[in-house]
This record gives C-alpha cells, sequence and structure tokens, in this order.
C-alpha cells in the first residue's frame, strides 16, 4: 500500500523499497531482497558485504546481475561505467564457477541444477564477453578446473589457437583439426596451420592433406617441416598411398607453385617409388618450366639407381656425352639414339652416333644389328662403321647395305653432274657478259643534265658517272645522294676522299677522253697519281667503288629506303599536326 502511494515520488519510493528490502532481509527471503536492492540506492558496498557476510552467495549473484542491466540501460555509459561493467562481469564469473564447482562436488543430484546453472553462465559469457579481460578470464575459469567452459569461452572470443592446443594436449586430434579446419579460413590463421601441421600430419596424415588442400593462402614451403614429420614418421612404403606427394602434386599442377624446394621435395619422393613413371613425367619437361635442381635430381636419381632418370638428366644439362655413355653401359641403346639425335652440331652428334654402334658391334657382336642403327640417322654411313667390323665378318652379312650405299653414291653423282653442268654453264655466261662489258658503251647528248635532285646543271661541266639505265650524276652529285642511304661510318669515309678529289682535282686539268664515252674523275685522277699529284691510287678506286656500285635512283638503294620518313624535322612534323580540337569537332558534328 505504501508502494503504492508514493509511486510518482522517487525518493519516497526508494525509502519504501528500501524498508521492503531489509524486511525481506530478517525474514530470511534473501533472493527476493537481492531483486528490490538492486532498484534502490543503497549504498552497493553496504549491500555487498551484508550479503557476503551472511554466506548468501545466491542472493549476492543475483543482486549482481540486477545491476548490471540497471548500468546496461543507461542512455549513455559514461568511462566509470564501463569500469564498473567490466568489475561486475568479472565477479559474476568468478560467483558462477564458484557455484557450479560446490555442484559439481555434491555429484548426481545435483546434475539437473548444474546444468541449467551452465547453460545460464555460457550465456552470461556470451552477452558480456566485450566487457572481460581475455587473460583475466582464462585465469579464473582455469583455476576452478572447468576445462570446458575454457573451451567454451575461447571458441567465443575466436581464440582457435588455445582451443586446437588443448584438443591436441588430449590426444583428440580429429577434434584439433575440425576446429582448424573451420574456423580458421582466411590469411589471418595462417601461422594456426604452420604450427600444428606437424603433428596433425603425424596422427591423420590423409584428413589433413584434404584440409590444407583447401587453403590456398597458405605457403607451401613453410609446410616442408610438417611434410617431413609425416615422411620420417611413416616412411610409407612405395605402394602405399602417401599423402605428401598428393599434397605437392596439388601444389605443383593446381597452385603452380615456383618454390624450388617444393619441386625438390616431390622429386626425391618420386625416386623412391618403384614405378619410374611419375619420375620420368617430372624430368621430361626438357628444360620448360622445371624448377627443381638439377644436380641434386641428379644425384637423389644416381643414389636410387634410377638410370633412365640420370639419363634424361644429363640431356637435359647439355651433357649429351655422358647421357649416352651411361644409357650404353646400361644396355639401353634406344634411350641412347634419343639423345644422340638432341645436339645440334652434326660432327658431335656423328661421333655419338659412332660410339652407339661400335658398342653394339663390340657388345653383341652382330653385323646386322649394327647395320640398323644406320636405319635411324642420317649421320653415319657404311663405311663410318666398317672399320669396327672384325676381320673375319663375311661381305654377305652386310651385302645389301654395300648396295644401298652404292646407289646413294650414285645418286649423289648424278646430282653433282647436273650441278656442275649448271655451273658450267653459268660461268660461260658470266664470261660472255664480261666480254660484252669491256665494248659497253653510252650515248650524253649535249643539252644532258645532272639527275641529282639539288643539281640539274649541264652534265658536261664536271667530272660524271652514266649508268646503264641511263641516269647520269656529276660525281659530287652522285658522292651527296649516296651519303643519304648508306651507313655513318661509309659516309664519312666518303665525305673525306671527296675532299681529297677535290683538292686534287684542283690541283690538275682533266685529260680529254677523246672517245664522246664517260668522262669520269677515275682517269684525271689516276694521272695526277702518276704525275706525283695528291691522291693515291688506292684512295681513288675505293672512292670510286662507293659510290659507282649501284644507281641510287632505281637499284635495290632505293628500295630500302621505301620506310625512310620524308620529314626528319619532328618540329616541323608537329607543325602539321591536327589537333585534338579538330577530331572533337568532327566528333560532335
Amino acid at each position: 500500500m505504501a508502494l503504492r502511494l508514493c509511486k510518482h515520488e522517487a525518493k519516497t519510493k526508494d525509502i519504501v523499497l528500501t524498508a521492503k528490502a531489509d524486511f525481506y532481509v530478517k525474514t530470511g527471503r534473501f533472493n527476493e531482497a537481492a531483486d528490490i536492492y538492486a532498484k534502490t540506492t543503497k549504498m552497493f558496498e553496504d549491500v555487498a558485504i551484508m550479503f557476503h557476510n551472511k554466506t548468501q552467495k545466491d542472493a549476492l549473484r543475483i543482486y549482481l546481475l540486477n545491476k548490471l542491466k540497471i548500468v546496461y540501460n543507461k542512455p549513455k555509459p559514461e568511462a566509470h561505467d564501463l569500469t564498473q561493467l567490466s568489475c561486475l562481469c568479472t565477479w559474476l564469473t568468478e560467483m558462477y564457477l564458484d557455484k557450479m564447482n560446490q555442484l559439481h562436488d555434491e555429484g548426481d543430484k545435483s546434475k539437473p541444477t548444474y546444468e541449467v546453472l551452465q547453460k545460464e553462465f555460457r550465456e552470461f559469457l556470451s552477452n558480456n564477453k566485450k566487457h572481460l579481460n581475455n587473460d583475466t578470464t582464462f585465469r579464473l575459469i582455469s583455476s576452478h578446473g572447468q576445462i570446458q567452459e575454457t573451451i567454451y569461452y575461447a571458441m567465443l572470443i575466436d581464440d582457435y589457437e588455445r582451443v586446437i592446443a588443448h584438443c591436441i594436449t588430449e590426444r583428440d586430434f580429429a577434434q584439433a583439426l575440425e576446429i582448424l579446419n573451420k574456423f580458421c579460413k582466411t590469411r589471418v590463421y595462417e601461422n594456426y596451420f604452420y604450427k600444428f601441421a606437424p603433428v596433425l600430419m603425424q596422427h591423420l596424415p590423409k584428413e589433413t592433406v584434404n584440409a590444407l588442400t583447401t587453403k590456398k593462402f597458405l605457403e607451401p614451403g613453410c609446410l616442408i617441416p610438417a611434410l617431413m614429420r609425416y615422411i620420417t614418421t611413416f616412411n610409407p612404403k612405395p605402394n602405399e598411398d602417401n599423402h605428401v606427394i598428393r599434397y605437392l602434386e596439388w601444389c605443383t599442377k593446381k597452385l603452380e607453385n615456383e618454390d624450388p624446394a617444393i619441386h625438390n621435395l616431390l622429386l626425391s619422393l618420386y625416386a623412391n617409388l618403384d614405378d619410374d613413371t611419375k619420375l620420368l613425367q617430372f624430368l621430361n619437361t626438357e628444360g620448360e618450366n622445371n624448377f627443381y635442381d638439377p644436380k641434386y635430381a641428379l644425384r637423389i636419381c644416381t643414389d636410387k639407381g634410377k638410370t633412365e632418370a640420370c639419363v634424361r638428366l644429363y640431356s637435359m644439362m647439355g651433357l649429351y656425352e655422358d647421357a649416352v655413355k651411361l644409357a650404353l653401359n646400361t644396355n639401353e641403346t634406344k634411350l641412347a639414339r634419343e639423345c644422340a639425335d638432341k645436339p645440334q652440331d652434326d660432327d658431335f652428334k656423328k661421333k655419338l652416333w659412332l660410339r652407339i654402334a661400335k658398342h653394339v658391334i663390340d657388345k653383341d657382336n652382330n653385323v646386322k644389328k649394327a647395320i640398323e642403327c644406320l636405319r635411324f640417322t642420317d649421320k653415319i654411313k657404311l663405311e663410318d662403321i666398317l672399320p669396327f667390323f672384325p676381320d673375319f665378318v663375311l661381305i654377305d652379312d652386310f651385302k645389301d647395305e654395300i648396295c644401298n650405299s652404292l646407289e646413294e653414291y650414285k645418286s649423289e653423282i648424278e646430282y653433282l653432274k647436273t650441278d656442275m653442268q649448271e655451273a658450267t654453264q653459268n660461268a660461260n655466261y658470266i664470261r660472255d657478259d664480261i666480254r660484252d662489258l669491256k665494248h659497253r658503251y653510252g650515248y650524253i647528248t649535249a643539252s644532258a643534265k645532272c639527275d641529282s635532285t639539288s643539281c640539274f646543271k649541264s652534265i658536261l661541266a664536271k667530272d660524271f658517272y652514266l649508268f646503264p639505265c641511263q641516269h647520269v650524276f656529276h660525281a659530287s652529285c652522285l658522292a651527296d645522294e649516296i651519303i643519304k642511304f648508306v651507313p655513318d661510318s661509309i659516309g664519312r669515309r666518303i665525305g673525306e676522299l671527296c675532299k681529297k678529289r677535290d683538292a686534287a682535282a684542283a690541283a690538275a686539268v682533266p685529260k680529254q677522253n677523246g672517245q664522246g664515252g664517260v668522262i669520269g674523275f677515275l682517269d684525271s685522277a689516276l694521272s695526277n697519281v702518276f704525275d706525283g699529284q695528291q691522291m693515291p691510287v688506292e684512295e681513288v678506286k675505293e672512292l670510286d667503288n662507293l659510290i659507282s656500285n649501284e644507281c641510287p635512283f632505281c637499284s635495290d638503294i632505293m628500295i630500302g629506303s621505301i620506310d625512310a620518313p620524308f620529314v626528319d624535322d619532328e618540329a616541323l612534323m608537329e607543325s602539321w599536326a591536327i589537333g585534338n580540337e579538330y577530331y572533337e569537332t568532327k566528333d560532335d558534328e
């Protein structure tokens, strides 16, 4: 009745509620008193100490839970409120654990109550985990021996490392792997795999590899210790499933991993297998996408007695002679023939084939089998292997081969005779051309002008060159035209010789040809040389050869200049460029 009368007066209501709670305490109704005390302004410390002194832990827990709700319901919690929340949550955690231990010690008769309290405690942890200090909470739970609650809290705050470590300690490897695979799906948990994979590979190799092949963010190189733990622990037999090989194959094929350590480990595991198929497939790339160390691979294959693999490694490393030698030592003639065909040098290839033929003759003493080697290559002939045959071999044994060789030689002789006839005919044509060239001449009219684009003056005013195509140039103009199309070094040499020519021409009076033909610089310059003038005859001939071999207008020189730009001046080219404004205008139109 008093509570109804002071319904709207907070101060009076607080007095009534406090009196009611005090009455409940006196009558032993502590849990109900705890509910009411939480709604009053009575000092928190007084209430807590009172319940503690009366050993009413359940009432104290109820009081703390209600106080926690009140702090939660504040519109804007302040800094001191957050501190209160942390303290209350930690205290409540300790009280829950204490009560759970008490019920646990009482045995089966308190089991239903224990399960209810355990559910309530876990719900409390889930709702208040952000206000609990992780380390403090873990120490509290561990100190009370509540392992299951420790695991639950660790999972609650995503501390999977602690959970997995606990499972491994309890030898529950399947649970540890399940948690690792199910919850650690991002690169954030990458180190967990590197830490726990060695133990898991030791006990659950198949399941661990299945989990690893679903995590593409892992670095396979960092998992090598785990893989080696499996190899040393299980030492799987050649016919058994090797889960490390399965994982490494996934890395090299699916992930396209290029780590040499991964490829070297996979190669060493292949070498331990009785069947060489996978090893040979792994090596049979002939240098393409090989990320393993060839020297390491050769050492491993040699130790394991993998002859064919060693031969292919020698061949891949360019040691063809060693490859053929090893193949022949193990009587692998077919493999030796494959290696003998790989070198680029024909002489070296012939040397290897002769070695194979000699081996066949010395080992089997079988002439027909030795002659069969000739069918696999065109680098050696019958006469090349004849010195290897014993003296007592009958000619009937290789009569057919001799006949075939003679037929081949006959064909080659006929082919050579045809070539000789063609060469003789071409030589006769060349002699006729040379003979006609001595009497070759051309006509120039009195009004003829130089064909150079920068001259067009009378051709008879200076020394000139007349080409068979009827183009005619002054000697100086021809040099200027040629310089445009030759390399800089040749152009500089032509310029030097032209300066000497001009100096020689200035000091001498050119002789008249008198035949009305080509009046060239060569005649007058040669006379200057003989008269003791400046320019040697070798330089005169050199200049003549440099500028008069081809006509600059209708020869290969002009064809070669087809891709040369018309204008070299970049500034001039830019001045003719059409700006972006033109294209924008066009687009608008």
